[in-house]
């Protein structure tokens, strides 16, 4: 029932798209790209890698499928080069798509061992508060020690940004909380207080990311916890009723407060947000004219050849990776080249007392190799892995990146965290993955040097205090 209930939503989705004028190959490819997604998570049993290419299919194809018909445009609106551009993204994900079939049969039947202690309920209670104030202690010292604005100016040389590889604590924290908040009122205490904490560290930080894990942790527990409680429907209606919340509220506030969060302190920033709110009459409306206004002060990035949705000044390019696909065929392939992706990786991986170390990354070269970003503007785009892989190695880099970067990461995903389905390290997956599909090849390279072999240590870590204290060892062990 639910894949006759799937094809009659395709089905509506395409004739919507060509009603409005869509390109009929370009719809195919994307139809075809969201199938590979839904694939990937309708089996009985869910990998990381699977998550992985189910994201790669939505910032791909997916939200384009619903986002472009909402307002009104077809699918090659915006776009110069609209079949190259959606041949490249199916090209991609199916690449993925094959590297995650070949990860998952490697990881299959190997234990997990840094996953199987915290399968159990009694620990997943215990530990879920602990981990998750680590969690919210890492990210306000990550917060705390950003390079402040002076005189107009970031500070150079200032901050410190070493904490942010290990904010990934607090979603792991939540989801242990989670898979035991029906049956535990501390934990779900405890998710009703994170949530709080993270709109205050939203408008703190000027940032959506940790916010945003929260909720699709909370719309992913029928998917990874199916039939644990029955509250799966419940979880979800709150997630959209936060998310709701977000995107009329703390999103605008988010782009207002951009230009001046900075020269202010912590407090400040709460206060300067309550002024926000109290200047525009607490109306979401209001609140959406304000930011469009300001967001169309970005001439370069709010322009027919540099956004997906102009004219509307929705801030959801980001979502939505064929524009830089696009960008990049406009300028030529291949044009950055391997060479700098492999600088960026050690400079990610290596510390500074062994390699000189810039401001840019991959995603600021692509931008400005391919006239995404005027140059040495750090206004950092999302470029994605499929532009990224084109940029580096023309055509050819869709077949090799997912194969030699996106591959070993799926398989040492697949390794740590284990099968997913039934476990709350199925919500932290998520949490991990739902950013991947953003990075270019450097960065989902360093993710995989660097955070996942620190996501391994910390499990490793807790496993190794679950030995020593007897009072949280797993029930029956």
């Amino acid at each position: 029932m639910s894949v006759l209930w799937l094809c009659w939503g395709f089905l509506a989705l395409a004739l919507w798209h060509l009603g409005l004028g869509s390109d009929a190959y370009m719809l195919v490819l994307f139809l075809a790209i969201a199938g590979l997604g839904v694939r990937a998570i309708a089996r009985p049993q869910i990998w990381f890698g699977d998550l992985f290419v189910a994201a790669s299919a939505l910032y791909a194809s997916g939200f384009a499928l619903i986002l472009k018909p909402l307002l009104g445009q077809p699918l090659q609106a915006n776009l110069h080069h609209p079949q190259a551009a959606a041949t490249a993204l199916f090209a991609g994900v199916a690449m993925l798509a094959l590297v995650s079939d070949l990860a998952r049969r490697l990881a299959r039947g190997r234990r997990a061992p840094l996953a199987a202690p915290l399968a159990d309920p009694a620990v997943q209670g215990r530990l879920a508060v602990p981990v998750m104030a680590a969690g919210f202690a890492v990210l306000a010292l990550h917060v705390a020690l950003r390079p402040r604005m002076v005189d107009g100016m970031v500070e150079q040389g200032a901050g410190f940004g070493g904490l942010g590889s290990l904010v990934f604590l607090l979603p792991l924290g939540l989801a242990l909380a989670l898979a035991r908040a029906s049956a535990d009122r501390r934990a779900a205490l405890a998710v009703a207080l994170g949530g709080a904490g993270l709109v205050l560290m939203a408008l703190t930080s000027n940032t959506r990311r940790e916010f945003a894990e929260f909720l699709l942790m909370l719309c992913a527990l029928p998917l990874i916890l199916p039939g644990r409680d029955g509250r799966g429907a419940v979880w979800t209606a709150l997630a959209l009723l936060m998310a709701a919340g977000m995107v009329l509220y703390a999103a605008p506030l988010i782009h207002l407060m951009r230009g001046s969060f900075l020269t202010l302190g912590w407090a400040g920033r709460l206060d300067l947000a309550l002024d926000l709110l109290s200047q525009h009459g607490f109306n979401p409306a209001r609140l959406r004219e304000a930011e469009g206004a300001f967001l169309r002060g970005f001439t370069h990035a709010w322009s027919e050849n540099g956004s997906y949705v102009w004219p509307s000044t929705l801030p959801v390019d980001r979502f939505m990776l064929v524009l830089p696909v696009d960008q990049v065929l406009r300028a030529g392939t291949g044009l950055t080249g391997p060479g700098p992706f492999l600088r960026e990786v050690a400079e990610g991986v290596l510390p500074s007392a062994l390699i000189a170390k810039t401001a840019a990354t991959g995603a600021d070269l692509v931008a400005w190799d391919h006239g995404i970003r005027q140059y040495g503007n750090a206004a950092r785009p999302v470029i994605g892995l499929a532009a990224s892989a084109l940029a580096a190695a023309g055509w050819a880099g869709l077949a090799v990146v997912p194969l030699l970067v996106a591959g070993p990461v799926m398989l040492a995903g697949n390794l740590i965290l284990g099968p997913l389905r039934g476990h709350p390290l199925g919500l932290f997956a998520v949490a991990l993955v739902w950013v991947l599909p953003e990075m270019t090849l450097d960065a989902l390279a360093v993710f995989g040097l660097r955070i996942l072999p620190l996501v391994a240590f910390t499990l490793l870590l807790l496993g190794l205090g679950l030995r020593l204290r007897p009072r949280l060892a797993p029930s029956g062990a």
